[in-house]
């Protein structure tokens, strides 16, 4: 930060008289530039700044000590949320109205003194205007200064912990699903959207994970499918390369976190900042915090509302964002809605992508289903990468079971996982791994993807670590050579109480096409797939029919 003298030299004659006056020392009788370091000789006598520190008024004494405590710099909106505005007015009215003899605002106080100087800094959020005691003043005001606060303080371990990850294990079954069937246009339709989610770790990651891998040239579109070199590249590294890849896509991806902000709608469907200037001011404050610690997560927001809370804000304006609470209408402006805002995007960004891609821990309390704690993975120390350990064991293999089911544990090799499941039925995944099943269906689809039988078999023994078991061979051979020999379906019954419905139902081209086939004169066979147009056609001819029960 500048000097003293330095400082003083951009003030007016008329402001130096002033703060000579307020100091009580003789006005100097030099003028231009030499006039601010005779004034600043003057101040720097030993003991004389610490004795007008002391007799500020209140407010502008608070105000002094809030700077000494954040090293003698902070952004000036942030002092004017915290003290009130500085009003800066021109000679001719200061002079007039001679603001300094009539209790002055905290910031005013301190201005007027020559306590603190302005220039513009940069910040991850552009340029800002910061207050700061000039260096020479600081050293001469240390004794006043108050023990050094950190950002928050360190809590004990919680109950349960959530470990950091799961972004990698999500990005191979994405890349699967998309290896296997494209998307049609450049993102994934609702219906696709709903049936993925039941097989990823963090369902609420799978748009950004799309963008992601977009960013990344794995996914290419149109239709949206892996790039199968840059997938099998990506696929082959450990679970922390691959999360750190995803990591560091995000920090500098546009998607916007705000719009994954639960409450939040800008009201003309344009969002008011920089993703990425948002996101590099979130690392600004990740820096604070040790890794390897756990923290009380309303704590560490708490903490920066407190020391930083236009760490969101170019210029730290807190009206100029538009935003909208989608339920209620109101919009969401001013400091008073910083929780849901500001406080909103941090609890979002630790608890989703730094936590989904490695960054951070989460823990729970007891009983608890929401995080209450954060551990950061992300050393500033270390270069920003992950903390954790370089993974050197060997990934257990695939469990093959002679009917057709294929387990892979968790941890397993991602790579090994995406090449079954671009061809294997899904079944189900759970905190144990993931569970597939060979059937005729999947092996049609290995055959669309250019892999014929002994292909297949090859990828579930190397998958497996083991020989493929003899049945399933013969299973997948015979395939091979007769295709499908028998098929299950899932078919509802539809009864009646009267032939005539069923005959009305039958005749009736907007009903009939739903019956698959008569089994007698008051019941007909319907597949499930067709149940609710069947009812809704018939009760648009005045009849009701019972749905089936929920399983």
């Amino acid at each position: 930060m500048p000097s003293l003298g330095r400082t003083l030299q951009d003030l007016d004659p008329g402001h130096l008289r002033i703060i000579a006056e307020l100091w009580g020392i003789d006005p100097p009788r030099v003028a231009g530039p030499e006039a601010g370091a005779t004034l600043a000789g003057q101040m720097l006598e030993p003991g004389l700044a610490v004795e007008v520190a002391q007799s500020l008024p209140v407010a502008s004494s608070e105000a002094l000590a809030f700077l000494l405590g954040r090293g003698g710099r902070t952004a000036l909106a942030e002092l004017g949320l915290r003290f009130g505005p500085l009003r800066i007015v021109g000679p001719g009215r200061r002079d007039r109205e001679q603001p300094w003899r009539h209790s002055p605002a905290a910031l005013e106080g301190l201005w007027y003194r020559g306590l603190i100087g302005l220039g513009f800094y940069e910040t991850p959020t552009g340029p800002q205007e910061f207050a700061f005691i000039p260096d020479d003043l600081l050293e001469a005001l240390r004794p006043l200064s108050p023990p050094a606060t950190g950002p928050a303080s360190p809590s004990s371990p919680p109950d349960s912990i959530l470990e950091a990850g799961g972004g990698a294990d999500d990005a191979a079954t994405l890349l699967a699903a998309l290896r296997r069937r494209p998307a049609r246009g450049e993102s994934l339709t609702p219906d696709r959207t709903r049936h993925l989610e039941r097989f990823l770790i963090h369902p609420a990651s799978l748009g950004l994970l799309v963008t992601l891998l977009r960013d990344l040239a794995v996914l290419i579109p149109a239709p949206l499918r892996p790039d199968p070199t840059r997938a099998r590249e990506l696929l082959a590294a450990t679970r922390s390369s691959v999360e750190w890849r995803l990591l560091e896509a995000w920090r500098r991806t546009s998607a916007n976190d705000l719009a994954g902000v639960p409450g939040l709608a800008p009201p003309k469907g344009d969002w008011p900042n920089d993703p990425i200037t948002s996101r590099d001011a979130l690392q600004a404050l990740l820096v604070e915090w040790p890794a390897r610690q756990w923290y009380s997560l309303e704590g560490l927001v708490t903490s920066v509302r407190e020391r930083h809370p236009a760490f969101l804000r170019p210029g730290g304006d807190f009206d100029s964002w538009y935003l909208l609470d989608p339920v209620t209408g109101r919009f969401l402006r001013g400091l008073d809605h910083w929780d849901r805002v500001d406080g909103a995007f941090l609890r979002y960004a630790m608890t989703g992508p730094l936590h989904w891609f490695g960054g951070a821990d989460l823990g729970l309390s007891e009983g608890g289903s929401q995080p209450t704690h954060l551990r950061l993975r992300i050393a500033s120390d270390e270069g920003d990468a992950p903390t954790e350990d370089v993974e050197t064991s060997q990934p257990p293999p695939a469990r093959i079971s002679p009917d057709g089911r294929v387990l892979f544990p968790a941890h397993s090799s991602l790579a090994h996982r995406y090449q079954v499941a671009r061809f294997a039925n899904w079944t189900h995944r759970d905190p144990r791994g993931y569970g597939y099943r060979i059937t005729p269906r999947g092996l049609a689809a290995a055959a669309s993807q250019g892999l014929d039988a002994r292909r297949v078999m090859a990828l579930v023994e190397t998958a497996s670590r083991r020989p493929i078991p003899a049945t399933l061979r013969k299973g997948i051979e015979r395939w091979a050579e007769r295709g499908v020999e028998a098929s299950l379906e899932n078919l509802l019954i539809l009864r009646v109480q009267d032939p005539a419905t069923l005959r009305r139902l039958r005749s009736d081209p907007s009903t009939g096409r739903f019956l698959e086939e008569i089994l007698g004169p008051t019941s007909a066979r319907v597949r499930s797939r067709d149940w609710e147009a069947l009812l809704a056609a018939a009760a648009r001819h005045g009849l009701l029919i019972e749905p089936p029960e929920e399983p």
